[in-house]
């Protein structure tokens, strides 16, 4: 075999080893790339997958929390078009208010419109100020 011909089949393998690396990388990442889905986006594409952990983003709609029986808190996330019912057991950050954005991560379950949370992130607007200034 000639000299340039095994130099063109190094790169050659050498570029086909990159590309599917890349490829992989891009694929692993695939499902991460979106930081949360909306409630419609949860509803319209996630309508019969159960059990599976999704971030869900949205507003604590106003009027909707409150605590059962078990001390589990219950609230609402909506994005004004579709609702999402949220059931939490845990530590509940002080910025989580009716009216302000939410991201919210658990487990779907669709036939109840139920996402059991297991970390609640309350997210401040851009107007943030530190409490020794406000």
């Amino acid at each position: 075999m000639k000299i340039w011909v095994k130099r063109a089949l190094i790169y050659t393998l050498f570029l086909m080893a990159i590309s599917a690396g890349i490829f992989m990388i891009l694929a692993a990442f695939r499902d991460n790339m979106m930081y949360f889905l909306s409630p419609s986006d949860l509803h319209s594409k996630h309508r019969s997958n159960n059990l599976q952990t999704v971030r869900l983003g949205g507003l604590v709609q106003k009027g909707s929390v409150r605590r059962d029986k078990n001390d589990k808190l219950l609230f609402v996330v909506t994005d004004q078009v579709q609702k999402v019912n949220v059931e939490y057991t845990g530590f509940i950050p002080s910025l989580f208010r009716e009216g302000k954005s939410v991201v919210v991560i658990g487990q779907w379950i669709a036939q109840n419109n139920l996402l059991k949370a297991t970390k609640i992130l309350a997210k401040h607007d851009e107007n943030y100020t530190p409490p020794e200034h406000a």
